[in-house]
């Protein structure tokens, strides 16, 4: 049985190794652009330090098996070769709606993928969301059942660059 908790610091290092090999194996713009262990692993340490306030784990036989880590859309963005530059096309004309949190990342392990981990874990950022005061939830999507997701719940995607889809959906309480 899967267990949602939020994420403390003591988490750190198991989800930033989540995270980067998440990114490097399953990613498919990271697997094109052949970006490295050492490239990605600076990226999710920044990406877990900007997000402290909205991070949630899925606990499966005591090990992570998904993470959410949402933040603002004014963070900081990393500077990551080959994908600086979509992201950089996918926000150049978009207003970002005020009241409106930014999903940095979300990842589910290898062998825990296809059991509804991410969904649940998007659903809790949603709830933390309604209750925080916030009125939109924002998400870089590089692939298609993400995609699927946020349309199905009637997503918008403000802007498309390469393999990526920036989608805004509104929350409702």
């Amino acid at each position: 049985m899967v267990e949602y908790k939020e994420v403390v610091d003591a988490d750190r290092q198991e989800i930033v190794d989540l995270l980067t090999e998440t990114f490097c194996v399953h990613n498919v713009p990271c697997r094109e652009l052949g970006l490295t262990f050492d490239e990605m692993r600076p990226v999710m340490e920044l990406f877990f330090e900007q997000t402290k306030d909205c991070r949630y784990k899925a606990l499966l036989d005591g090990k992570i098996a998904g993470v959410i880590l949402v933040g603002h859309p004014d963070d900081a963005p990393p500077v990551l070769r080959g994908i600086s530059e979509i992201m950089e096309d996918l926000y150049k004309d978009v207003e970002i709606p005020e009241k409106a949190l930014l999903v940095h990342v979300t990842a589910v392990g290898g062998d825990y993928q296809g059991k509804g981990i991410s969904s649940a874990l998007r659903n809790m950022a949603f709830t933390h969301g309604q209750k925080n005061g916030y009125k939109y939830i924002m998400s870089e999507s590089f692939s298609d059942i993400t995609d699927h997701y946020y349309k199905s719940k009637g997503g918008k995607a403000l802007s498309r660059s390469g393999p990526a889809t920036l989608w805004c959906l509104e929350i409702t309480a």
